[in-house]
């Protein structure tokens, strides 16, 4: 009986075991959450369709901040030889001709209204100056162009305005300055050329050879002419200026003058009281008025030497900008004398064209 029970025991133990397992089994399969929601019913998902789609610009064409700005805009310009020379009437005013070239425009209201020089030529390690006027920005800046054009000087430059510049040592046959503005848009250049040397001058021509490196500024005055020598110096009457150009040769500033020739026919032509040394003569006529009257000049010149001779001369000048003028002189002798801006003078053997006449003494 004991056995019975032991083996009830055992089928009892395996069926509680084999429910057991089948409850778990369930559980783990079917099992629902303690507060259950309805479970969705199946739709039909909804078909795709494309359309376009619209887009707005980040900025407007014009707008600077535009992802994809327009590209800068670069415009050149140019003027050479005599062409410089052509400027605006509104800088009439500095003695350049009266032309107007047309103006460099450009995208963004840049423009360069002009960029010029009033010289014909250019002397290597002389001096220029440049002009110009520009729009659409308040600054700009100036090259020194070499040979090969690059840049080997600059000046930063305002709106408009006047600047002297110096000829490279370097410079061949041109002198060449650019001017550049640029804005958020544009970029403007422009290049100015003048010939180095007198060959290409288009107004004149020289007198006399050697020539200077520089045009003149028009054709040579023959005029009736006088020349007296001093201890110190010598006095040239410009008969078709009515002046006096005093050269003193004392080593003292300034090296040479002018003055008007005030005498008139019916005044005394000398002072009687001045007794001169002897060997020595008191000037006269208008020679003598201007060494009694003028402040300095009895002081420097001293005495005459010998009485004033009449001969027929010329007077050139060139072309560069006062206070920078050159003016030449023929001299009694046949030589030239150069007058130069700085006040200090030097006499030229030269050689005359054929259109000046032969000196008299």
């Amino acid at each position: 009986m004991n056995h019975w029970r032991s083996l009830t025991r055992i089928r009892l133990s395996i069926g509680l075991a084999i429910g057991l397992s089948l409850v778990l089994a369930a559980c783990s399969t079917e099992a629902e959450p303690f507060f259950p929601t309805p479970r969705p019913t199946a739709t039909n998902a909804p078909s795709l369709t494309a359309s376009p789609a619209t887009l707005t610009p980040l900025a407007s064409p014009t707008d600077p901040l535009a992802l994809s700005p327009p590209p800068i805009t670069t415009i050149s310009g140019s003027d050479s030889g005599t062409s410089a020379g052509s400027v605006p009437t509104d800088i009439s005013a500095y003695g350049l001709l009266n032309t107007t070239p047309l103006p460099i425009n450009a995208p963004g209201g840049l423009d360069i209204e002009y960029f010029t020089t009033d010289a014909q030529s250019a002397s290597v390690g002389g001096t220029l100056t440049l002009y110009w006027s520009m729009g659409g920005t308040d600054h700009g800046v100036i090259y020194r162009l070499t040979p090969t054009g690059g840049h080997d000087q600059f000046w930063q430059v305002g709106q408009t305005g006047t600047l002297e510049v110096t000829v490279s040592q370097k410079a061949t046959d041109q002198a060449r300055y650019e001017l550049q503005i640029s804005n958020a848009v544009s970029h403007l250049e422009k290049v100015v050329s003048v010939p180095i040397g007198s060959a290409n001058c288009a107004q004149a021509t020289w007198a006399f050879t050697p020539s200077p490196s520089v045009c003149p500024a028009a054709a040579a005055t023959i005029t009736p002419a006088a020349q007296q020598g001093f201890e110190h110096g010598q006095m040239l009457w410009i008969g078709l200026t009515g002046q006096i150009v005093v050269l003193f040769d004392d080593g003292k500033t300034p090296g040479w003058a002018t003055y008007p020739d005030q005498f008139k026919d019916g005044q005394p032509d000398h002072d009687p009281s001045i007794v001169p040394p002897s060997g020595k003569l008191q000037p006269v006529r208008g020679f003598g008025l201007a060494w009694r009257t003028q402040s300095g000049v009895r002081d420097r010149l001293g005495w005459a030497l010998s009485t004033e001779g009449e001969f027929n001369g010329f007077s050139q000048s060139d072309s560069q900008s006062s206070p920078k003028t050159t003016i030449y002189v023929l001299t009694r002798d046949h030589q030239v004398a150069q007058l130069n801006g700085n006040r200090t003078w030097t006499l030229i053997a030269a050689t005359f064209a054929t259109a000046v006449p032969t000196p008299k003494h």
